[in-house]
Parts: structure tokens; sequence; C-alpha cells
């Protein structure tokens, strides 16, 4: 990306094919989805540079720390004891790992 511009390099297409109307021989080229997108997805790292796919990926993992979190919770005594205080508790952690400043910080350090 050059200092000029602020368009984010989406790395070119992933899938990039042509397609040829059979009957017309009319020829469409086709990119499909850009490698960042490709990337971000099979990463599950919401920086895509698309706006509605980061929102999905945050949902996904939101999703599924909320799921490793109530394993926990269903196998200990010591949690909220009706359904859905168990689910509002495990979103709370799910939440709270993905916004906390320790995690954002964790997750941008390189090894």
């Amino acid at each position: 990306m050059s200092a000029m511009s602020n368009q984010i390099d989406d790395g070119g297409p992933a899938y990039p094919h042509v397609e040829v109307d059979a009957k017309t021989g009319e020829v469409t080229n086709h990119n499909g989805m850009s490698l960042r997108a490709y990337a971000a997805i099979q990463l599950r790292v919401p920086s895509s540079g698309i706006d509605w796919l980061d929102d999905m990926i945050i949902d996904a993992k939101r999703d599924e720390f909320a799921s490793r979190a109530m394993a926990g919770v269903v196998c200990s005594d010591g949690r909220p004891s009706k359904n859905s205080q168990k689910a509002e508790f495990c979103y709370d952690l799910a939440d709270s790992l993905l916004t906390a400043d320790c995690a954002l910080a964790a997750r941008k350090e390189k090894p």
C-alpha cells in the first residue's frame, strides 16, 4: 500500500477463473474473494477489510468462546444454577475475551 493510497492491499484474487457461456461464447472473468478475505476466514481473524465479514468472524469467535466457557460451567458447581444465567455468564466471559485490553495486546504481540 502506498503512502498516498487509503485502499487496503487485499493480495489480489484468491480464486480467479474464466467462465465461457456455452451458447454465446461470451467470456466473463471472475475474481472470487480476495486473498485477504480468504486468509481472514481461514485464520478467523477479523481483519479482512470487509465490515460485514469481520462482524461475522467476531460473532463466530464470540459463540465459540461462549460454548467453551459453557463446557466448563456445566462441569462446575460454583456457577449460576439457571440455564439462562449460565448462558449469560458464558457470553459475558466471551465478550471479555474479545474486548479485554490484555487479550487485544496479547493478540498483537509477535512471538
